[in-house]
C-alpha cells in the first residue's frame, strides 16, 4: 500500500474496452477515489485531460505525476509540452527498441513520414541523424539524446540519458523500451535514484 496517495487520478486510453476494464477494477478496489476516465487518443483530447487537472493556487498547491505508456512512438511532444505547463513530473516509456529500432530505416527515415517529427517536436532531426550515423551512433542513442534535449528545452533538469532504465525481453535480452524520468525539481530525482537502485539492468549508455 502507498502511504501518501494521490488525491485524484486521470486515466486516458484509446481502447474503450481497456478503459472499461480499468474502471471496473478501480471501482472495485477504491470506490472512494476521485477518478476521471477519458476515452481517445491523448494527442487529440489533451485539452480534455488538462481540464481534469485541479487548478493550482496559493491555497491549493497541485503536484502531478504523469505516466506516459504508449505502445510505440505515437506520443507527440506537443502533448507533453502542453502538460509541462503544469507542475508535472513525467515517467515516459520510450519505445526505442520495440518501435524505433525496428521501423526507423524502413519507414521513419523516409521524408514522407512525420512520426519522428511529432515524437520529438522537431522537423530538422534528419540533419543531426546523418552526423550521428556517420559517427556510428545507434538510432536508440540518437533518439534518446534528442528527446532528452527537448525535455530540457521546456524546463526539465538535464540529468542526461544514462539514468534511463532499460527494459529488455528476457529470453533474448533484446531492448524493448526505456523508462525515462523527468522533473523540474531535484527532489524528484532523489526519488528516482532510489527507484533505479532496485534495477539491476545495465544502461545501454554507460
Amino acid at each position: 500500500m502507498v502511504k501518501d496517495k494521490f488525491d485524484q487520478y486521470i486515466f486516458c486510453d484509446n481502447d474503450a474496452d481497456n478503459l472499461k476494464a480499468l474502471q471496473q477494477r478501480v471501482s472495485f478496489i477504491h470506490k472512494e477515489k476521485n477518478v476521471s476516465y477519458l476515452n481517445g487518443d491523448c494527442n487529440l483530447i489533451i485539452d480534455d485531460i488538462i481540464n481534469c487537472i485541479p487548478k493550482h493556487s496559493m491555497a491549493n498547491k497541485v503536484l502531478s505525476f504523469c505516466f506516459v505508456d504508449p505502445f510505440s512512438l505515437n506520443i507527440e511532444f506537443e502533448t507533453i509540452k502542453k502538460l509541462s505547463n503544469y507542475f508535472i513530473d513525467f515517467l515516459v516509456l520510450l519505445a526505442l527498441g520495440m518501435d524505433a529500432n525496428r521501423n526507423f530505416q524502413s519507414e521513419y527515415i523516409n521524408k514522407n513520414s512525420n512520426r519522428i517529427d511529432k515524437f520529438l517536436g522537431l522537423n530538422n532531426w534528419r540533419q543531426r541523424w546523418d552526423k550521428a550515423f556517420a559517427k556510428g551512433d545507434s538510432v536508440i542513442k540518437f533518439l534518446a539524446e534528442e528527446y532528452n534535449k527537448q525535455m530540457v528545452s521546456i524546463g526539465y533538469i538535464d540529468k542526461g540519458i544514462s539514468g534511463f532504465i532499460p527494459i529488455n525481453f528476457d529470453e533474448k535480452n533484446v531492448l524493448l523500451y526505456y523508462l525515462a524520468f523527468f522533473s523540474k525539481n531535484t527532489k524528484g530525482y532523489d526519488f528516482w535514484d532510489k527507484v533505479k537502485k532496485r534495477n539491476t539492468e545495465p544502461s545501454l549508455f554507460e
